[in-house]
């Protein structure tokens, strides 16, 4: 469930997918556990959308469980953080010039070589008839953007490191406030 107040608007999801680098995508293995990759990815009419090789683990998973969890997530400290996570199903298209047009704009995106349509099929054609498309339909979406956050003053920011008030006492009804770095590294106990 996403927090009110640093969920993300339908706009700022639909910039930050569409800006989005590499995607991680989860599926269920035959054995239960998760097979997780990451995988480089373009909205087609508003779903997720990226290539698989037809007889990828990816694909196996999903035709024996549609279900999958996507996430797209940035930032390098707690005080700009973003994401957004889909939990949904997978909807495998076998159509070649889907995944034609997925290479197509994937290169684009991410390499930022511009194919043609026409071109498509001389420049991916060979890797285009081993892929299928697959198309995320979400059921469930959660967002953060810690950094408003920052802007509602809930997490104070220095040198790009952030302190958060942590409440450790109370005396005659005041509060206690202790800032704590969490941007240094925390080691576990050696008997955990």
């Amino acid at each position: 469930m996403t927090r009110p107040d640093i969920a993300l608007t339908e706009s700022e999801v639909s910039e930050f997918l569409d800006n989005g680098r590499n995607l991680q995508v989860a599926t269920l293995g035959r054995d239960g556990y998760p097979h997780l990759t990451a995988l480089w990815y373009v909205v087609v009419d508003g779903l997720i959308a990226f290539r698989s090789f037809r007889k990828s683990q990816r694909v196996a998973n999903l035709r024996s469980d549609p279900r999958l969890t996507v996430l797209m997530e940035d930032g390098d400290s707690v005080v700009n953080l973003r994401g957004v996570k889909i939990q949904g199903r997978a909807r495998l298209v076998d159509d070649r010039d889907l995944a034609l047009h997925l290479y197509g704009e994937v290169t684009e995106k991410y390499e930022g070589m511009r194919v043609e349509p026409e071109g498509w099929d001389a420049v991916f054609g060979v890797w285009a008839d081993k892929n299928m498309a697959i198309l995320v339909e979400p059921d469930r979406i959660a967002t953060w953007d810690h950094t408003k956050w920052v802007r509602q003053g809930k997490i104070a920011a220095t040198k790009g490191r952030a302190i958060t008030p942590i409440v450790l006492a109370r005396r005659a009804g005041h509060r206690l406030r202790v800032y704590v770095s969490i941007s240094h590294p925390v080691r576990l106990p050696s008997h955990v």
